[in-house]
């Protein structure tokens, strides 16, 4: 299977409590929020298009998951932030971060009731 990953020159980091991703080669940097961070992280750890979609179902987006991710997918292709790659995915996915900073986000909240579990 292949499975997503952010391009070598892309990188993710932490400005002022938001995650953002900064492309060394475009000399570019991007705040993401929400479902667009989740979906990130999860491309980090090298998790493929229907893990994705299953994560962001889990976290309670009933409807439009995937084309949400397609559209994000699409987007950062465009940019050269994401390639393939074919090392493996993770067990299932906790990002405490992530967690802790998307409370004001519909799409994720389940992920916050699921911590306090």
């Amino acid at each position: 299977m292949t499975n997503l990953a952010p391009s070598a020159d892309v990188a993710r980091c932490i400005l002022d409590d938001r995650l953002a991703i900064f492309s060394e080669r475009r000399q570019e940097i991007c705040e993401l929020q929400g479902a667009a961070a989740f979906i990130w992280c999860l491309i980090e750890e090298a998790v493929d298009f229907d893990g994705i979609v299953a994560a962001l179902t889990e976290a309670g987006v009933q409807e439009g998951a995937p084309e949400m991710v397609q559209q994000w997918l699409e987007q950062w292709r465009q940019n050269d932030w994401i390639g393939k790659t074919d090392r493996p995915g993770p067990p299932p996915f906790r990002d405490e971060w992530l967690i802790e900073h998307t409370a004001p986000f519909d799409e994720i909240a389940a992920l916050k009731a699921a911590k306090k579990d």
